[in-house]
């Protein structure tokens, strides 16, 4: 009872750790994201504070302009204003779903589905901490440490880079189930095959996350990991049976995911950007002296140029592991012949798995850019399991500490005498070469070895007091403290909270955009203004996220303006600057509705076909044909061969009366009530991609793309109903694939259960 008490005491401060870590958040009322560069666009600007910074970080204005939308669409589609299938804010239309960066599934996704965004975004970064330390604690508990020691390694995986500072990417809806992972390839590695089924789960859940980069480097760090402790386990070979379970836990893990992986494999087909946010940078062997002074790019630096190369802090900065684990691997080399061999084992395999994958992130992006898939990893994925190995090894090294005997204390000091200075001067060296790269805002070199030389004097006085009186639970929770102070104080500068009030405040001209009830226009400027964080659809996508077919028709909106009539999009939005460049030829034909203090103003476009129009005049192209659109031009239908889709007999003459009225619309279903005195096409101004199904009047009817981005029907003369329904192939192709993959992961667990029990 009492080993238990402890337990659940260190999961409680597992808890508070996170509740610390996340106090603006959860006792000052501030949303964990960085949405502030929001307020340098138009439409939210005039809410803007006086002398507010603009931010450096480009990939921090993805929260803004990608995550933070994608999360308000996420909450109204709970709510039944929208469909976790089909996204009809952006770009005319998107598959959200299928998109998988938005993370519909990730079980870190759930508050959103009970509470309004902004509690929802707190709730759901709290809940990662708090299952990231607990996965850790639960696997260093596996590992034979003591409740404490347990504790230290939990708390520093917790507050590791990938999940705490990463906390509103989707990388950090992947890291915290890694420890899982890499307990069950140890079970592997060392011949325990049946353990290949709580590692698929495992990898099921990671997937889920929304993060395909961070994903295949976990998955490269438990293959690295896998190989180097099965290569050191030499009482008990593995064979064959443990490399087959290590692909069966792969595989089965992918195809427990199967009903998100497979809609993704059809979107990335289609797709001209799906949406990554890998940022182009490369480590070189200076910047390891941030794993001693994580703060040494400055507070509010996001990029920095070095040798005339841009390169990103926010990915270089995860070189940190904490000082105190860099440490404790001194105190490893000095106990390490002392210690028993299992225990060796493991801990020489984590140690040399984070020397491979630091040697692969020293390269990536470049030798191994010639590697088909490695090309798409950055060095924040081959470092992501770095943390949570050094982690263990610390704590594992620490309770080695405590079971020196007096001859054994001896040695470990004298070598603790070399390693530990050694070590520092190292990091000195390396900052004395990085010091004189150009950065911005960052503390005096002097001030960071101080706070440094501190933290480092922390650990020897906590190992001198447990070598005179040994001591699981001083050493533990004294390692606790150590760890959460310095690793909440090295990562503090990187994070951005935002006021509520802030956060996509209701500006009058979001409420007269809102108040249209239109699909909103305008110049490629629109594409930087995330209003589908306010629930206004629009043209382009600023998520970044386009379509193939939604990128042909755009990118000629520049030159030819009045295409935009075409995408059923009446009202446009429009700034001082767009009036008086490409869209000078265009405002005489448009009506003003109303004027800004910004200078954006709002027009309406008589002439702009509606949502759902009759076409009659048309130039047909093969399917894939670039025929370049021209809005003087009839529009462009792809059909088979190039083929008319009606009788071309029917098609002479002009001027026949019609009418379409959508009379029923929601995100995955629209219902046009048609009636034409002669044979045409329904044009449905919605981004045309798979999975979308026409009937007329109950009949099948084939969709053919028009202007390569929109949805056409051939109707008959007469009177029609015509319905668009999205029910995708690929997601009930992934549903199945993973009852399957739950069905034989279920009888083989079932299977285990019963040679344990019976």
């Amino acid at each position: 009872m009492r080993k238990r008490l402890e337990d659940i005491v260190c999961i409680a401060l597992l808890l508070t750790v996170a509740l610390f870590a996340l106090w603006p958040a959860v006792f000052a009322g501030r949303v964990p994201f960085a949405t502030q560069s929001a307020l340098f666009q138009t439409p939210w600007e005039a809410e803007r504070p006086e002398g507010m910074p603009r931010p450096f970080d480009e990939q921090e204005q993805l929260q803004a302009s990608r995550y933070y939308p994608w999360y308000v669409y996420l909450t109204a589609a709970a709510s039944g204003e929208g469909s976790l299938l089909w996204n009809p804010l952006e770009g005319c239309g998107q598959p959200f779903l299928a998109v998988w960066r938005t993370r519909c599934l990730s079980p870190f996704s759930l508050p959103f589905y009970a509470f309004p965004v902004d509690t929802a975004i707190t709730l759901s970064v709290l809940l990662k901490l708090f299952v990231a330390g607990l996965a850790a604690y639960y696997v260093g508990r596996k590992f034979g440490l003591r409740p404490g020691l347990a504790l230290s390694a939990a708390v520093a995986f917790q507050l590791s880079g990938h999940v705490y500072l990463w906390l509103g990417w989707p990388m950090s809806d992947v890291m915290p189930w890694l420890p899982l992972l890499a307990l069950s390839t140890e079970r592997l590695a060392i011949g325990q095959a049946r353990y290949w089924t709580i590692g698929a789960i495992v990898t099921a859940l990671m997937a889920l996350g929304g993060d395909p980069e961070t994903l295949a480097g976990a998955l490269l760090f438990c293959g690295a990991y896998f190989v180097v402790r099965a290569g050191l386990q030499r009482t008990s070979p593995t064979g064959l049976a443990s490399f087959g379970a290590m692909a069966a836990l792969i595989a089965g893990g992918l195809a427990l995911a199967g009903g998100q992986l497979v809609p993704y494999a059809e979107f990335v087909t289609k797709a001209a950007a799906t949406g990554a946010d890998n940022a182009e940078t490369t480590l070189r062997l200076p910047d390891l002296v941030l794993a001693y002074l994580p703060r040494f790019l400055g507070r509010s630096l996001g990029i920095w140029t070095g040798g005339g190369e841009l390169r990103h802090a926010r990915v270089i900065r995860l070189v940190h592991v904490g000082l105190l684990q860099l440490m404790l691997a001194s105190v490893w080399l000095a106990v390490r012949s002392f210690v028993a061999q299992a225990q060796r084992r493991r801990v020489d395999a984590l140690l040399w798995t984070v020397l491979v994958m630091t040697a692969l992130a020293m390269v990536a992006g470049r030798a191994l850019g010639y590697v088909p898939w490695l090309r798409e990893l950055g060095p924040q994925h081959f470092l992501a399991g770095n943390a949570l190995a050094l982690a263990l090894a610390g704590a594992a090294a620490a309770d080695e500490w405590l079971l020196l005997n007096a001859r054994q204390c001896i040695r470990a000091l004298r070598r603790l005498a070399l390693y530990i200075p050694l070590l520092i001067a190292l990091g000195a060296a390396a900052a004395a070469v990085h010091h004189g790269v150009p950065r911005l805002d960052a503390p005096p070199l002097s001030v960071q070895a101080v706070k440094s030389g501190l933290l480092v004097l922390g650990l020897l006085v906590l190992l001198l007091a447990t070598l005179l009186k040994p001591s699981h639970r001083l050493m533990g929770y004294g390692l606790t403290v150590l760890t959460a102070v310095s690793l909440v104080a090295a990562w503090t500068p990187g994070l951005r909270y935002v006021d509520r009030d802030l956060t996509f405040p209701d500006t009058s001209l979001v409420q007269a955009v809102r108040a249209a009830g239109e699909r909103v226009g305008g110049s490629g400027r629109l594409a930087e203004w995330p209003l589908a964080a306010e629930l206004v659809p629009q043209v382009y996508a600023p998520a970044g996220v386009v379509l193939r077919r939604q990128k042909t028709f755009l990118d000629r909106l520049d030159e030819e303006p009045l295409l935009l009539r075409r995408s059923g999009a009446p009202a446009l939005l429009l700034t001082k600057e767009d009036i008086q460049g490409a869209y000078a030829r265009v405002r005489p034909m448009l009506s003003i509705d109303r004027v800004f203090p910004s200078g954006a103003v709002l027009f309406s476009d008589l002439a702009s076909k509606p949502r759902a129009w009759m076409l009659y005049d048309y130039r047909t192209a093969p399917p894939g044909d670039t025929a370049e659109f021209d809005a003087a031009l009839p529009p462009v239908v792809e059909t088979a061969n190039g083929a008319a889709p009606i009788h071309p007999s029917s098609n002479a003459g002009q001027g026949a009366a019609s009418r379409a009225d959508i009379t029923a619309a929601s995100a995955t279903a629209v219902t046009v009530d048609v009636e034409t005195l002669r044979p045409g096409i329904l044009v449905l101004a919605d981004t045309h991609y798979p999975g979308w199904r026409a009937t007329v009047d109950g009949k099948d009817a084939r969709i053919f793309p028009v202007d390569a981005m929109f949805r056409g029907v051939a109707v008959d003369a007469g009177r029609h109903e015509v319905q668009f329904r999205y029910r995708p192939r690929s997601v009930q192709i992934g549903l199945y694939l993973t009852l399957a993959a739950a069905l034989v992961v279920l009888v083989e667990l079932r299977r285990v259960f019963w040679r344990a029990y019976y």
